[in-house]
């Protein structure tokens, strides 16, 4: 399920924090959004395979990738 929205989500919090200088608590910030967001995507896979199972199985064989383009 790859969504542009969510990639540029995280493109964003990463730019955000190598700009301000990495720190324990950015690091964990960071670290903290991106397993809510890696939830939210189980979630919202869970939530769309029930509703619409058939359709979900072939867009998922058609876009394997959650996040991020050829790698997850």
């Amino acid at each position: 399920m790859w969504s542009p929205t969510y990639t540029g989500f995280v493109v964003m919090c990463l730019g955000a924090v190598v700009m301000a200088g990495l720190s324990p608590v950015r690091a964990l910030f960071t670290a903290a959004l991106g397993a809510v967001l890696a939830m939210k995507l189980a979630e919202e896979e869970k939530a769309l395979s029930e509703a619409r199972p058939e359709e979900w199985s072939r867009y998922c064989k058609k876009v394997p990738y959650k996040l991020v383009p050829l790698i997850w």
